[in-house]
């Protein structure tokens, strides 16, 4: 589609974007500009005199950066955000045009993070959500505010940063920078807050992690104001008695989830520890509580984590690369910073468990695929080693292991190899040398025979195995020969089906029984 690009003379507390290296102009799509021409219309001739319709934060920010937005947050004036959502579905309709869809209300609810009223729709395929402007007012109990009707210049101000309190006025086709520093920071790619600090996340303490999280994403330097204020060692007590374990690990996971080769994460982990948040990230109480559990072992400190922890992931991300699917690169990089406690443990239902599966479950409740996985990844990458180098003829013994490691892990095997190389260097071990030892096994892995073993298929079926010349009762001598099949084609990555058979029938001849091909637990 062609973009229409539309003239922004900067209005608000803002000046002028000459020489600042962001875009002049906030440049439309060509869908932006039709649904932002009905959302005018509308305004013009449905709504209440001098109704004015603003885009808000996020939108505005990454339009003048440059980048791709899918979904419009939009404020208006003298006019609820419903309200004016069913002026839109109804002009539309009275003027026979198409593609509005039903209109969703979130109500103001004390429970949930949005208090006012949000209409949400989509337009010609444009998701809006619709506001009216608001203030807000917080209690020392709680991060949810009590929202009121506002103006254009208290609704920027009460956000998280100054670079997302910019507003683009539909009306007046203008960027609006109510604070008068939101473009300023956005040019010198900085992340600071319209408030003070303190007050900003005494607040939300989450606002911090979201600092985190920006900084991360837009490559941006982080405020050392920002930085003083979140140092303070009530802001971590704030952080675990006013936010929800479930919205810090959704921040955290959102910030783990990043590609480019990890350099995203990087900088995020490198920015926990900076803003002394990682006590409260990856020790909270329910982490303690389960350490306990299991007497007899070392202390949780965060410098098991941190900073060797970046280094580690930082390796372990470089060696995976940009290929790296978003749940390998957390993965790899939650298993390279917790590996100092790998082998520790917790109590669950009078069962041991890893102590890193509490940590991601419990401690930051993210889903059960990465909370087993990092675990797995992590006794995965202690069984690879040492590393096979490329060509090296590898004992059936030794095949048979690396064959039960991939099976354990499957398709995030290259996160374990990557963690392996990492963990077996020394601090003196340069990254080129660690690059090599792990390209080596992978291509040793890759050449193997091995890889996809978690998909084989015996050669000699059941159905087969219990008609001659096997004639095998049902029962569990049938399933421990069809998993002694796989084993057998770990160990040997030359065995047909012929020689399989061969060997089943010499098998039935013998003394039987065979090791079960599984891991164990």
């Amino acid at each position: 589609m062609a973009d229409v690009e539309v003239a922004s003379d900067l209005a608000g507390g803002g000046g002028s974007v000459e020489g600042t290296g962001l875009s002049k102009t906030i440049t439309l799509t060509e869908t932006e500009k039709r649904v932002f021409d009905i959302l005018l219309e509308t305004a013009e001739k449905r709504g209440p005199p001098g109704l004015v319709v603003r885009a808000a934060g996020g939108w505005v920010r990454d339009k003048l950066l440059g980048r791709p937005s899918d979904d419009v947050d939009i404020v208006v004036d003298l006019s609820s955000g419903e309200a004016f959502a069913q002026l839109v579905s109804c002009y539309m309709g009275e003027t026979s045009q198409s593609g509005c869809s039903r209109i969703g209300v979130v109500k103001q609810n004390p429970d949930q993070s949005k208090h006012l009223a949000t209409a949400c729709f989509t337009v010609c395929g444009l998701s809006l959500d619709v506001n009216h402007l608001r203030t807000e007012t917080y209690t020392a109990e709680s991060r949810i505010p009590q929202v009121s009707i506002g103006t254009a210049s208290e609704d920027a101000h009460r956000r998280d940063f100054t670079i997302n309190s910019l507003f683009y006025n539909l009306n007046t086709r203008s960027v609006e920078d109510f604070v008068g520093s939101g473009l300023e920071d956005l040019r010198l790619g900085r992340i600071r807050t319209p408030l003070p600090q303190s007050e900003t996340f005494e607040d939300d303490p989450l606002r911090m992690l979201r600092a985190v999280r920006f900084a991360a994403r837009l490559g941006f330097e982080v405020d050392e104001e920002i930085v003083s204020a979140a140092r303070e060692p009530r802001m971590a007590q704030l952080l675990e008695s006013k936010v929800s374990r479930e919205r810090v690990g959704l921040e955290v996971d959102k910030m783990l989830s990043g590609g480019g080769g990890g350099g995203r994460i990087v900088r995020a982990l490198e920015l926990f520890e900076a803003l002394g948040l990682v006590e409260a990230i990856f020790m909270p109480a329910e982490v303690l509580e389960a350490h306990a559990s299991c007497k007899g072992q070392a202390p949780l400190q965060a410098s098991d984590l941190f900073p060797d922890g970046i280094g580690r992931a930082r390796r372990a991300l470089a060696l995976l690369g940009e290929g790296a699917t978003k749940l390998d690169a957390r993965a790899a990089a939650f298993a390279a910073l917790l590996s100092p406690w790998g082998s520790l443990s917790y109590m669950e239902k009078k069962r041991k468990r890893p102590l890193i599966h509490c940590v991601l479950r419990g401690g930051l409740r993210l889903p059960n695929d990465i909370a087993e996985l990092v675990p797995a990844i992590l006794e995965a990458a202690s069984a690879l080693l040492p590393l096979p180098a490329a060509g090296e003829v590898l004992q059936a013994g030794r095949r048979l292991q690396v064959g039960r490691t991939l099976l354990a892990v499957k398709e995030h095997w290259p996160s374990a190899l990557a963690l392996a190389a990492v963990l077996s260097a020394a601090g003196t071990v340069s990254d080129e040398d660690v690059r090599r030892s792990f390209t080596e096994a992978k291509a040793w892995v890759d050449t193997s025979g091995l890889t996809g073993c978690w998909e084989w298929k015996p050669f000699i079926d059941g159905k087969r195995l219990m008609e001659p010349p096997f004639s095998v009762p049902r029962g569990k001598r049938l399933g421990t020969l069809i998993e002694t099949q796989l084993r057998w084609r770990m160990e040997d990555p030359a065995l047909d089906a012929a020689a399989c058979e061969q060997r089943l029938l010499a098998e039935e001849g013998g003394s039987g029984g065979t090791a079960s091909l599984q891991p164990s637990a």
